[in-house]
């Protein structure tokens, strides 16, 4: 018969054991893990920094009302000098409706910019429609922008449009990743389309 020596030593070599094979098992799926999302510093520091020109272009984004229709105009070019469509193929602008919603989810305007059309450019300008949307039936569209590569569309939109569209989010898009800021909620700071 053993001793319960012989068992203490026993199980506390084989706690070591099932110990050294789990912290073995940690670094060889960490180690697989880094390689296969090949995670780079670098790119870590270039997205904090892209983060930045990011918010400007932003804060940057002018909404002008006038009778008839609403422009929309954004910089391309922050301060930094680099281009904003060399980071990302797609912008998209999103204005959401104030008060309203259909089946939970609130009507929308989306401003999309595919980036790859507009590298030479240093701004931007979309314009809405107002007077001649609203003479349409309320529902959801989509129509071409001023240029090519620029598209408005209206969503979960039924019984009225809207009269006032506040800004909501901005979304960046690009194969690496997307990245979204969403609008502060600060009534001030607000930009709104406004029928």
């Amino acid at each position: 018969m053993t001793t319960v020596e012989e068992k203490k030593k026993k199980y506390q070599n084989s706690m070591l054991f099932v110990a050294i094979f789990t912290f073995l098992f940690g670094v060889g799926f960490l180690g697989i893990t880094l390689k296969y999302f090949k995670v780079d510093k670098r790119s870590i520091a270039s997205a904090e920094l892209a983060k930045n020109s990011e918010e400007e272009l932003m804060r940057s984004l002018t909404v002008n009302n006038k009778k008839g229709e609403s422009t929309v105009e954004m910089k391309l070019v922050p301060k930094d000098g680099k281009h904003i469509c060399k980071s990302y193929d797609e912008i998209q602008i999103i204005f959401a409706a104030e008060g309203m919603a259909v089946s939970g989810e609130k009507p929308q305007v989306s401003l999309h910019l595919d980036c790859t059309k507009f590298q030479d450019e240093v701004k931007v300008v979309f314009t809405v429609p107002n007077q001649q949307q609203s003479k349409r039936k309320p529902s959801s569209q989509e129509f071409s922008g001023n240029k090519e590569g620029m598209v408005v569309s209206f969503s979960n939109v039924q019984w009225v449009w809207p009269r006032s569209w506040a800004l909501e989010t901005v979304n960046f898009k690009s194969q690496e990743g997307d990245f979204a800021i969403i609008h502060p909620l600060v009534q001030s700071d607000i930009k709104r389309i406004v029928w």
